[in-house]
């Protein structure tokens, strides 16, 4: 996308299954974009993002917030209205002030009465004018410098070009606008007090002040007419949410929001929220690029196949978990299928991008070998990858902790639970954090549970083990909550002990669990359980033997009145559940199970916590589409996730493909 925007003065759609996807691109883009031109050069107006307020405020870093469009308009209007507020204070002081000197901001009282004796007589003793002259200098202060912060936050929010030019197309800004002129022209560019300003202010209006008294009076009259203008367009209710209850009201959002898709090179939205209004009616893409692209539906990816769009750019990993289907005729239906599978099936080209940015070389050697047949490479940043507590044994890049002595058991739900091996995870954190303390309090630590009640237990063990600081630092979730996302230590929690279901086994499941670190990836599980099936083709048994070659198997023995405590605590669960699903749960049930934890994070629509797998992609598919039919398909389903692939076809070679897509579709639906 960089290079893109480099190169071409163009208009980029960036789509992704998720809100969270999309705001991991976006985050990553406005890093590399402020690095490439500079912070002074980049204009923030250059990204936005479109998705619900509370979500944004959810995924985004604080610096990132303002390229949210709600977000965005919120802040905008909130500057509005503290320059507001802030006029007003100084207005008080000056009504105080001078209220016994001819009253208020009038001629007389904000000037400290007449001149001579006759302003003696009106503004009352020497004493009391001088009183007012120093009130009337302090709110005209507070007027500037209300003005200097709101100009200083609108550059940063929307740039210097669109607060001086486009904004003041936009009612109350061309009042703002004209009042910030005015303060500038009289007190200078650089806040000159009494010496008055150049005249010339940044709109070019001519506008001259000597430093009298006219001139505070003159800034005066004007911070009290701005309220009045301002008001009917722009108030926070009581909830201190932007208030849209007048048409002036939702006219300055709606023009706000036109403005901002108006000057913005990369918008950013998920799939489904390309039908949003913001959307419909806008300009013309010449490029839309799908991240995530294995993990959507074909019926999302459609979405965006509009008669306004010339190239889509699909990016995915089919590699990795597809989407999720719950219900068993469309999944025999293939509607979980993914537009980037089919163009695979097809045979269509892609490109490889066999570089990966996130994982030291000793985590990525297992899943470059076994799932992408040795083609994945490391790049120079990962290959100098050395963080100081790689020096302690304990800490090393990749560790298989085999313990020994645990047993796993069932929640009332019917999910696996393992207190021990939840308890040596929390101890383990404790240990890394004690000893990474004086490197770093950044770092991100994952935990991964394919189960969910041994999730939950994690996360009630460290919201009783860690200060919240820490608290911060630690996620819990499951393997497919975590597709797309990245820590910088992993631990996972195999939790099952004698055998393994066949859920835990898939593939796709395997690689996400085992791509996710960037420094450390430590799983724990029981020492027998994977030592049976050791070299399994697709079991965790194979990642242990991998382990064991390399001498990255750490031995941890559970004593034996840990073991009884535990065996006593089951005893109590088993004797209160004697008809819950406590033990013995075949493999069916446990798929059942799986799913269950596995939707919990996919409960509502475009929320899934799933981000990219790496900055490179293993490949694109490029698609120049004539999707004259592509009304007809509608937004549903769901994502599933990325190899990474390039097709690029020609407007008359997809005929064919668009042909067999709505005869799959019209047979499915009747």
């Amino acid at each position: 996308m960089c290079s893109i925007l480099e190169r071409m003065q163009t208009k980029i759609l960036q789509c992704a299954p998720t809100n969270t996807a999309m705001c991991q691109v976006a985050s990553r883009l406005v890093q590399e974009r402020r690095t490439q031109l500079g912070p002074d050069n980049f204009d923030p107006c250059e990204v936005i993002i479109l998705g619900h307020r509370d979500k944004m405020m959810e995924l985004l870093a604080d610096s990132d917030r303002q390229f949210s469009m709600e977000l965005r308009i919120e802040m905008v209007a909130r500057c509005v209205d503290t320059l507001v507020k802030a006029l007003e204070a100084a207005l008080v002081v000056s009504q105080n002030r001078n209220g016994g000197g001819g009253g208020g901001v009038g001629r007389g009282g904000a000037t400290g009465g007449g001149k001579g004796k006759r302003g003696g007589k009106k503004g009352g003793t020497a004493e009391s004018n001088h009183s007012a002259t120093m009130a009337t200098q302090k709110s005209v202060q507070m007027v500037y410098d209300a003005v200097k912060v709101y100009c200083k936050e609108m550059k940063l929010l929307v740039g210097e070009k669109l607060l001086r030019l486009d904004l003041q197309l936009i009612p109350p800004f061309d009042s703002i606008t004209r009042f910030v002129d005015i303060v500038v022209a009289l007190r200078g560019p650089d806040g000159a007090g009494d010496k008055g300003g150049t005249g010339k202010t940044p709109m070019g209006t001519d506008v001259r002040g000597d430093g009298t008294k006219s001139s505070q009076q003159t800034v005066l009259e004007a911070a009290e007419r701005l309220p009045q203008q301002v008001r009917p367009f722009i108030m926070f209710d009581k909830n201190e949410c932007l208030d849209q209850g007048t048409m002036e009201r939702r006219n300055v959002t709606t023009g706000l929001q036109g403005l901002f898709l108006m000057k913005a090179r990369s918008i950013f939205s998920t799939l489904n929220g390309t039908f949003s209004n913001h959307l419909r009616d806008e300009i013309a893409f010449n490029i839309v690029i799908v991240d995530e692209a294995a993990q959507a539906t074909e019926a999302e990816t459609t979405c965006i196949m509009r008669e306004c769009v010339k190239t889509v750019i699909l990016v995915g990993d089919p590699k990795q978990l597809e989407s999720t289907v719950m219900s068993a005729d469309c999944e025999k239906a293939k509607f979980g299928r993914s537009l980037m599978e089919r163009l695979l099936t097809l045979k269509h080209p892609f490109y490889l991008l066999e570089t990966q940015y996130r994982m030291h070389p000793r985590i990525a050697q297992f899943s470059s070998k076994n799932f992408y047949d040795g083609w994945l490479m490391d790049s120079d940043h990962v290959q100098a990858y050395d963080p100081p507590w790689y020096k302690t044994p304990q800490f090393s890049a990749v560790q298989f902790v085999a313990h020994t002595g645990t047993m796993h058991s069932r929640d009332n739900g019917g999910s696996s639970i393992n207190e021990l091996e939840a308890n040596l995870i929390c101890r383990r954190i404790q240990s890394f954090l004690t000893a990474t303390s004086s490197h770093s309090t950044n770092l991100s630590i994952g935990i991964i549970c394919p189960y969910k009640a041994q999730k939950h237990l994690l996360e009630s063990l460290i919201k009783t083990t860690f200060r919240p600081r820490q608290q911060k630092q630690i996620s819990v979730n499951t393997v497919d909550g975590f597709q797309g996302q990245e820590r910088d230590v992993i631990i996972l929690s195999l939790t099952r002990v004698g055998y393994v279901s066949d859920f835990l086994d898939d593939l796709k499941r395997v690689n996400v669990a085992l791509t996710r670190a960037k420094f450390n990836l430590w799983v724990f599980g029981d020492h027998k359980t994977y030592n049976r099936c050791l070299g399994q083709f697709g079991s965790f048994g194979w990642f242990y033997s991998h382990c064991e070659t390399l001498g990255f198997v750490k031995f941890v023995n559970v004593s034996k009145a840990e073991q009884t405590q535990y065996q006593q605590i089951q005893q109590v669960e088993r004797n209160g559940s004697e008809n819950g699903n406590s033990s013995g749960v075949e493999d069916d049930e446990e798929e059942e199970e799986e799913v269950v934890g596995m939707a919990e994070e996919d409960e509502e629509e475009e929320e899934e916590d799933i981000e990219d797998q790496q900055h490179g992609k293993f490949g694109i598919v490029a698609v120049e589409v004539p999707m004259r039919q592509a009304k007809r398909f509608q937004p549903g389903g769901r994502g599933g996730h990325n190899q990474k692939l390039m097709a690029t076809l020609s407007v008359g070679t997809l005929e064919s493909t668009e042909a067999s897509l709505l005869d799959a579709w019209d047979s499915a639906f009747d």
